[in-house]
């Protein structure tokens, strides 16, 4: 018979999935939705770049197959038409305040050191409160590849790790299907080539 291996671990556990805030409404104009058990959110999408829509289905479909501990789990996506596409991924939950000041603060002074220096304690602070999100926001740095980072594209899943889920920001990048997937996957990646534009 299985026995916890401790009573903290297991009351902390239901706690924090007490403190997960799930949205009850998502905004119209991202092309996101419900589905109807209420569980899950579809996202469609339409680039004028067919190039990038080939590009960025291949990597959903990689996805699919292979869930990312970092990125929102794509459960199915398909090809509506040559230059638009969907995915489904699980309803997930919104950061905390500070959890979102804390992106805010390292995303925006990712390019102004004046930035970072101006908040260093601040930064600081959060980051002693919230250790494992600054480890995922310095891995997603580490890629190169995601462009798109801000607090409403991180949020947490059912077990309180936190994911990327706005999966378009992999495709602003003039990257490779395989560069994307090497970034994510390869330990210290560095791109065959640099993005033109």
């Amino acid at each position: 018979m299985w026995k916890p291996q401790s009573k903290y671990l297991i009351s902390n556990h239901f706690m924090s999935k007490r403190k997960l805030q799930y949205p009850t409404e998502l905004p119209n104009w991202k092309g996101v939705s419900f589905t109807k058990d209420q569980k899950r959110v579809r996202k469609e999408n339409s680039w004028f770049d067919d190039y990038k829509v080939d590009r960025i289905f291949q990597f959903l479909k990689y996805l699919r197959n292979n869930p990312h501990p970092t990125i929102v789990t794509v459960l199915d996506c398909r090809r509506i038409s040559p230059f638009e596409y969907s995915y489904f991924m699980p309803l997930m939950a919104r950061l905390s305040n500070s959890e979102a000041e804390l992106v805010d603060l390292y995303t925006s002074g990712e390019h102004n050191s004046d930035y970072r220096k101006a908040n260093h304690k601040r930064i600081l602070y959060l980051k002693k409160k919230h250790p494992k999100l600054f480890q995922v926001l310095q891995k997603i740095e580490s890629w190169g590849t995601y462009l798109d980072l801000h607090d409403g594209n991180l949020m947490r899943d059912r077990y309180g790790n936190y994911k990327v889920i706005d999966l378009e920001g992999f495709g602003f990048s003039h990257y490779s299907y395989d560069d994307l997937v090497s970034s994510i996957t390869v330990r210290r990646y560095s791109p065959t080539h640099r993005p033109t534009g």
